[in-house]
This record gives C-alpha cells, structure tokens and sequence, in this order.
C-alpha cells in the first residue's frame, strides 16, 4: 500500500469501477488494529461496500461520524470489532441505500432510537446482536 508505483486498485482488499475509482474496501479478517482513518469519506461519492470486520478496530471514545459521508454504501459490516458507541451510531440512517448492515459484537451499548432505521428501506440484511442495547 505504500508504494506509489502501484494503483490502488491493485491493492489487496481493494475493488474499482472501470474508471479505476474505488467502489469496495474488503479488510476483512486482516489483522487491522487502531483506529480507521476517517478519510474513507473521501470516496463518498464511489464507495458502495465496506467490510472490516473481524479485526481490532477501536474508535477510543472518537467520533464514527465519518460513515455518514459514505452515502452510497449498500454493504457496510464492521462487526467484531472494538467499536464503542451509545447504542448505533444514528447517522448510519442516513445511508439509504444500505442493503446489509451487520455492527454485531461491536461493543455498541444502551438505547437504540428507532428513527436510526426509518429511512433505510433497502435494508434486506441486518446483523446487531452481541451488543448490550436497553431500549425501554
């Protein structure tokens, strides 16, 4: 990933459209640990699928706002990770083209607000257990 003789779209994890921009980021299961960096918001306008789960990504108490400027993600799985946040994360509803959603064992905790899920109506596959949620 450091060299800048390679394009990233022969990089490892990394998939592109046929304009060379990129449409996915895989890093599943890659070994990652620390934070992730927010810029992947620059590709807000390419980025339909994101996967980094199975990893030990920490978010150490910061902001995961980031995942809202990502808004034409239709895949977007981060569970197992060390992802700490008062139940999800509400700007995850506005990614309304999300088709799968898993934030399972995600260390995610307390009340969930249901409005976070009223506007994702692809919604086909959603994963969140292994979290400690007490809506009333």
């Amino acid at each position: 990933w450091l060299s800048y003789e390679d394009h990233e779209c022969t990089w490892h994890g990394i998939t592109c459209d046929e304009e060379e921009r990129v449409t996915g980021i895989d890093l599943s299961t890659n070994g990652l640990t620390g934070s992730f960096p927010p810029e992947v918001g620059n590709l807000k306008s390419t980025l339909t699928h994101l996967d980094i789960s199975h990893n030990v990504i920490k978010n150490d108490n910061e902001d995961l706002s980031w995942l809202e400027d990502v808004c034409e993600l239709t895949h977007l799985d981060i569970h197992s990770n060390s992802l700490k946040f008062d139940g999800i994360p509400t700007y995850i509803g506005g990614l309304t083209k999300l088709q799968h959603l898993d934030v399972s064992y995600c260390l995610f905790s307390g009340p969930l607000e249901g409005s976070t899920f009223s506007n994702l109506s692809d919604l086909r596959h959603l994963e969140m257990g292994g979290n400690t949620y007490n809506s009333p």
